[in-house]
């Protein structure tokens, strides 16, 4: 990859927080929730795999730089002759090295892998890695149960909320009883010195089921405040400098997000745990935050959101309104209320979900209507907040939708709106997630329903229609949106993609008015 790219993207940056489109939508709506992986989602098919370099960097991670060159670096090893060394390494005794590696089916795990939630990098042998390349997902700003993460230690900034569904964080285990995790008094409270993280490798990020169960089967407890400065890798000849400053760690301690609404009705988010001084939350989410993102509110008007939250929620020093959430989620469409159409779906399931073939638990499916094929999980209801439609758009563009609405209520008032998503991890922020948003971004414009006519015009204007009539303007469109163009002679164009350009210039050269004499 080039490193001297003008267009990188910098993770310090980039704003994290959900982004509201051109079309009154959140960048990322449709999108499937990363809380929805489907279990060992990298070993199933489409999943993608990008060579690495030599020291096993990976690109669209962020991981230390020391590590590439610290020899003992603990990398995730490939089991050889497993099914995923199989597919990366190819067919013949020295791996082929292939630039990209998409499965082309779903694989079983062997070794390491059974055990690990996902995957950042995985070495086939020394000096060959490949970088995993997560499918793009989303994050809801809201969620309930969340649980505090932090990091190596408790210095200002480094403690935050995570959603305990998705892969945000390390383990840190402790056990009272011994020595090594003794009690010491920091910012207040009881804290214990981890024993040690458990993890798979260096950098490993779980959910935080998997940490705890981590923990439970060494006979030890996720950590309430973990202190990882004097965590030593056993075997590596003394302290893995720098293992522990990557990423977050669990703890099983619960963590609350609250909304804090401006007087313009934008709103922040605040996180907030017992027994720590907010003021050490990570600087974007502390109670003095000024950054704000566009909400909606259905049909509450403005005069009646920021009458309700000065009766209910508490007055901030800068004038803002903190107030306790929670989040609602229930099913869209029921047996009694299915969905009537392709564009009902569109513009009611606001959250994508994963091609249900990669799940045993999708067993079953339904046809709702014409076009529109219904998911469910072996042994519930066809309709549940669960299920998942498969559909094709106007575009030509497949989509699969949950069958879910998500609101966040405002505690004390009849106050709600829709649940925002955002690709960055507030706890993880990770190149590739930017790169997924800013990809979808352009796609809000690319799939606009103005941009064929906009396109159709300027083209015709190129090839000397100064003023193309209606008609001429539609045919264009058409074919662009479609991917095909069929002249009069029967001659087909165009490989019946949206976009294709191929189609786009033939509806041009090959109509009556690119082709009379008469002006």
């Amino acid at each position: 990859s080039n490193r001297v790219d003008p267009m990188t993207i910098d993770h310090r940056w980039r704003d994290k927080f959900p982004k509201m489109s051109i079309d009154g939508k959140y960048v990322g709506e449709g999108y499937p929730l990363c809380a929805d992986l489907p279990e060992k989602h990298f070993l199933k098919k489409g999943a993608k795999y990008r060579l690495a370099d030599s020291n096993g960097r990976p690109d669209l991670q962020l991981d230390p730089s020391s590590w590439g060159t610290a020899q003992a670096a603990d990398r995730l090893q490939a089991t050889q002759n497993g099914a995923l060394y199989k597919k990366l390494c190819g067919t013949t005794s020295t791996c082929t090295e292939s630039p990209i590696v998409v499965l082309d089916e779903n694989v079983a795990c062997a070794g390491a892998e059974c055990n690990i939630d996902t995957i950042r990098t995985i070495q086939l042998r020394p000096g060959l890695f490949y970088e995993y390349i997560r499918p793009p997902c989303v994050h809801q700003a809201f969620y309930e149960n969340g649980k505090k993460i932090v990091r190596y230690d408790y210095k200002s900034g480094q403690i935050m909320c995570a959603d305990p569904r998705t892969v945000s964080a390390n383990s840190a285990c402790c056990d009272k009883t011994q020595p090594c995790c003794s009690s010491i008094e920091r910012n207040g409270f009881e804290t214990f010195l981890a024993e040690a993280t458990s993890q798979a490798y260096w950098g490993e990020r779980l959910k935080y089921n998997s940490a705890e169960k981590r923990c439970t089967t060494n006979y030890k407890d996720l950590c309430f405040a973990p202190q990882m400065e004097k965590w030593c890798t056993e075997g590596q000849g003394g302290c893995a400098v720098g293992t522990y400053t990557s990423s977050h760690y669990w703890t099983n301690a619960a963590c609350s997000i609250h909304a804090k609404i401006d007087s313009d009705g934008t709103v922040a988010i605040v996180h907030s745990t017992d027994k720590v001084d907010d003021t050490k939350m990570a600087k974007h989410v502390q109670d003095d935050t000024k950054t704000f993102f566009r909400v909606n509110w259905g049909t509450s008007t403005l005069e009646n959101v920021l009458a309700q939250a000065s009766s209910s929620c508490k007055k901030t020093p800068d004038g803002a309104f903190l107030c306790n959430t929670k989040v609602i989620e229930s099913p869209v469409f029921s047996e009694y209320n299915p969905p009537s159409s392709i564009d009902d779906i569109l513009n009611k399931l606001l959250i994508g979900g994963f091609d249900p073939s990669l799940s045993n638990a999708y067993a079953s499916t339904f046809r709702v209507a014409d076009g529109i094929t219904g998911h469910y999980i072996v042994g519930s209801k066809k309709y549940t907040q669960n299920t998942v439609f498969s559909i094709t758009d106007a575009n030509g563009v497949k989509h699969m939708r949950k069958n879910i609405q998500s609101v966040v209520s405002i505690d004390g008032t009849d106050l709600r709106f829709t649940n925002p998503v955002h690709f960055i991890n507030l706890a993880d922020e990770e190149p590739r997630d930017m790169h997924y948003e800013t990809e979808a971004a352009l796609d809000t414009y690319f799939y606009h329903p103005n941009t064929a006519p906009f396109l159709a015009i300027r083209f015709a204007q190129r090839f000397g229609h100064s003023n193309p009539s209606p008609r001429f303007v539609k045919s264009i469109a058409g074919a662009f949106r479609t991917g095909t163009f069929t002249a009069s002679g029967g001659k087909s164009f165009g490989q019946g993609k949206y976009g294709d350009l191929a189609a786009t210039i033939a509806a041009i050269l090959f109509d009556r008015e690119s082709r009379t004499i008469a002006l």
